[in-house]
């Protein structure tokens, strides 16, 4: 349960190594690299190139992006993601040294900056035709518009309502001609021809109207000779962008190896970021940093071939606070995911991932509570890590916790007699089927019958949930034991811990006595009485050195009155397992509902009776093994979390961070990089 030890390293060695040595740390991810405060004058921060790679990596991730638009599909969609492409190391460099990155960068920068400008070319000319298009009839030339001798010839649009009030007056006007060009929802185009005696009266009508005036005078020609000219030009414009499209085609071809290329710079903006808490001299350089101790041999034959390198190795100090690492493996290291999720162990810390593993995939389990949807998951869950590179981890280990619940879940579904939700009636349940069925399950949480010795299979379940919860949280004193005898020794852990766990165990002796005093085991009163008795002894405890901190006696027993309360606590926590029982019932009814209006569709007869009935099962039922699993793997955290941390863990540690290559697309192979 503990995290792997850590070693604090020091390498000194002469300044021209440095790089190399960077970079051999990197390749083996071998330590986390700390910063220094207080260092000699004489050593300072090593001087990086982030800046200029900075800016080169801005550059190619948006070409990377840019060139994706014109990227051919790959096959497998969404899945093909999942599985980057894997290449060697001499592969990796090779192709990163081939390609002038600067060059090609600025070239697909000029492509994108010329497809911008025709395409706003193009936009400027179609929002010109929007502009012109309502004046298609007017069937005198544009440059005819304006002062011509005694006569003002222009375009207005008005208001359609505002039109109608001055209508019957501008048409009146003796001296004007007015011609309604278009008439659209919002205005009223209109085209006036009148002579300067009547321009005083006309415009003081079209004020009176709060008509906008169109000037069109610019153009030559009609205005179906305008438009026709606009639409050449943005032919013109497309047949270019078009042209433009099949160069950025072209360079879409190299985007796999742009693609190596960002991870290959990511790499060395990555070391360079290191480099920065690296010192340097003239002559020298200073690294500091943390090491597992599995990995110092490593580290040695890492850097033996640098031979004025020379290394220190010591034990943390006890104020030293190393970085964590999960030391877990098999089927136990996935659920280190789960851990991350909340706060990695501090480095001293007792690392509960072995402990939540158990509980994890069982209270999954029975939030599930179908055999048939454990199956689904279990399956979906191996066809994507069968799609996941082995190189991926920390993906694979989502996908791994969900199917080893899966598998437990078929095995509770299988004890509880859930099967997508199918009712066992009639000659399914004297099937070898429903036969197999009834001989594998121990309890049904849908059955509500009940008689004055035995408890429904619901009632059962409810008190399983709970006694999950139970044996969960006093689970969690054992380990909160352990944890108060390592850190605060003997009298912490029972005063603290031990008196809580013969509380509860008096407590639950008493409770289990109720409930089976006439039904099942037929417990005595007397057992009962005895938990009770257990109990007050925990009690006392509690009450006499539960404040045993404080400094007066007042202050001792008031502290310890109060912290007794904390049975009230208790008894909340375990009902806050009742989820498990609500979760896993809502399965098989929601299960049992899609299954009965599947056979009501059915009963529309022949082929589309057939089809509603198969479309319902498959939908209905995916819908429900993705809700309740979700529901299932929310509740289940929220039980580790609050009601287990809560006992025994702190958390807040800082996971080891070791200099390494940053991948983003590409994965390379790890045995050639070691």
């Amino acid at each position: 349960m503990a995290v792997s030890r850590m070693k604090k390293v020091n390498i000194v060695g002469f300044a021209p190594d440095k790089d190399n040595v960077l970079k051999t740390l990197q390749e083996g991810e071998l330590i986390q690299i700390n910063s220094i405060g207080d260092a000699p004058e004489f050593l300072k921060p090593s001087e990086t190139e982030k800046e200029e790679l900075d800016k080169l990596l801005k550059n190619l991730e948006f070409s990377i992006e840019y060139l994706s638009g014109f990227e051919k599909k790959k096959k497998g969609g969404m899945l093909a993601a999942l599985a980057p492409d894997i290449i060697s190391k001499d592969e990796f460099n090779r192709i990163t040294q081939e390609l002038d990155i600067k060059k090609i960068t600025d070239d697909i920068q000029a492509v994108y900056r010329k497809q911008n400008e025709l395409k706003n070319d193009i936009l400027h000319y179609e929002t010109e035709i929007e502009t012109i298009q309502v004046w298609k009839k007017l069937d005198i030339k544009l440059n005819q518009l304006g002062t011509i001798g005694s006569t003002e010839r222009f375009l207005v649009r008005i208001n359609p309502q505002m039109y109608q009030e001055i209508e019957k007056e501008l048409s009146s006007v003796k001296l004007a001609y007015v011609e309604k060009i278009a008439t659209a929802i919002d205005f009223v185009y209109l085209f006036i021809l009148v002579y300067k005696d009547a321009e005083d009266e006309v415009y003081d009508l079209l004020k009176k109207a709060n008509y906008e005036s169109i000037n069109l005078e610019s153009f030559d020609g009609t205005i179906a000779d305008f438009i026709q000219q606009i639409e050449l030009k943005i032919k013109e414009l497309k047949n270019i962008l078009e042209s433009n499209s099949a160069l950025a085609q072209e360079y879409s071809d190299k985007l796999d190896r742009l693609k190596i290329a960002y991870d290959f710079l990511l790499s060395e903006y990555t070391r360079e970021e290191a480099k920065e808490k690296v010192l340097s001299s003239q002559y020298t350089y200073f690294i500091d940093g943390w090491v597992p101790e599995k990995k110092i041999a490593a580290l040695e034959k890492a850097l033996s071939s640098f031979k004025d390198t020379a290394i220190t190795i010591r034990e943390p100090d006890k104020e030293e606070l190393p970085p964590t690492q999960y030391s877990n493996k098999g089927m136990v290291s996935p659920y280190e995911m789960i851990i991350s999720m909340y706060s990695p162990p501090q480095y001293r810390e007792v690392d509960p991932t072995p402990l939540i593993m158990p509980f994890f995939t069982v209270f999954f389990a029975v939030c599930l509570t179908d055999a048939g949807y454990g199956l689904f998951v279990a399956l979906f869950a191996t066809f994507i890590l069968s799609k996941i590179p082995k190189q991926k981890k920390q993906a694979r280990k989502m996908w791994k916790v969900l199917l080893f619940a899966g598998m437990v879940t078929v095995v509770i579904g299988l004890l509880t007699g859930g099967i997508f939700g199918i009712s066992f009636e009639g000659p399914l349940q004297t099937s070898v089927f429903g036969k197999v069925r009834e001989f594998l399950m121990i309890l049904d949480p849908l059955d509500t019958r009940e008689t004055a010795t035995t408890y429904s299979g619901q009632m059962l379940f409810f008190m399983v949930a709970l006694g999950l919860g139970f044996i969960h949280i006093f689970f969690g004193r054992i380990v909160g034991f352990y944890v108060k005898l390592r850190s605060e020794g003997i009298v912490a852990a029972i005063c603290d811990q031990l008196s809580w766990m013969i509380i509860m165990i008096g407590l639950g002796m008493a409770v289990f006595q109720q409930i089976f005093a006439n039904v099942y085991f037929k417990v005595p009163a007397s057992f009962g009485t005895k938990g009770l008795l257990i109990a007050a002894a925990g009690a006392a405890i509690v009450v006499l050195f539960g404040g045993r901190r404080e400094k007066t006696i007042v202050g001792k027993i008031g502290t310890g009155l109060f912290e007794i309360y904390g049975v009230s606590s208790l008894m909340g926590d375990i009902l806050s397992y009742a989820r498990l029982f609500a979760l896993g019932l809502s399965t098989g009814v929601i299960a049992g509902v899609f299954n009965k209006l599947a056979l009501m569709l059915k009963g529309i007869g022949g082929v589309p009776g057939w089809i509603f009935f198969i479309l319902l099962l498959i939908i209905g039922h995916l819908f429900n093994i993705a809700m309740n699993s979700l529901g299932a793997f929310i509740h289940t955290l929220r039980l580790q979390f609050v009601e287990f941390f809560g006992k025994f863990y702190e958390g807040g540690g800082e996971e080891f961070k070791p200099l390494k290559r940053e991948l983003k697309y590409i994965l390379v192979e790890k045995e050639n990089i070691q």
